[in-house]
């Protein structure tokens, strides 16, 4: 696979499947047009309820999740469909737990979080209301609280 880059940038999507698709069943819906999973990380509803997030493509693999804007970007995806409502506070939170490790382990501005739809190349609702200002500004919070501003 070809290498992604230096990230700067994350892509929030909603794969419009059920809560409880795992990335195993997201890696057979994008086998055959994306070679397999597209996104790096995914967050979906496990067996007993909890909200977990899941394995995609490693980081360092050029993701399939945003046609034109691929290169320099980490996908990460809700399973459901958030078209005409939010995904739960329970899905949100594995959502922001992924973007600050990404945000931290890479030193990604929080403010380049994206929702799919307004980057790339694709006319899309995705990931449809999918809060992406509470995740900004919660990842941004969770970044201030392990890297405290130093005041000379």
């Amino acid at each position: 696979m070809t290498a992604l880059g230096q990230p700067v940038r994350i892509i929030v999507h909603h794969t419009v499947t059920a809560e409880d698709a795992d990335p195993l069943d997201i890696n057979r819906m994008h086998k055959a047009k994306f070679g397999g999973i597209g996104y790096h990380a995914l967050v979906y509803r496990a067996a007993g309820g909890d909200w977990v997030v899941g394995d995609g493509r490693d980081d360092e693999q050029l993701g399939a999740h945003t046609k034109g804007m691929n290169t320099g970007s980490l996908g990460v995806a809700i399973a459901g469909n958030y078209q005409y409502s939010p995904p739960s506070m329970g899905a949100l939170g594995m959502v922001i737990g992924q973007c600050l490790s990404w945000c931290l382990t890479y030193d990604i501005d929080p403010a380049n979080i994206y929702p799919h739809n307004a980057v790339g190349r694709t006319a899309t609702v995705c990931p449809g209301m999918t809060p992406i200002d509470t995740i900004r500004a919660a990842v941004a919070a969770g970044i201030a609280a392990v890297r405290p501003t130093v005041h000379v």
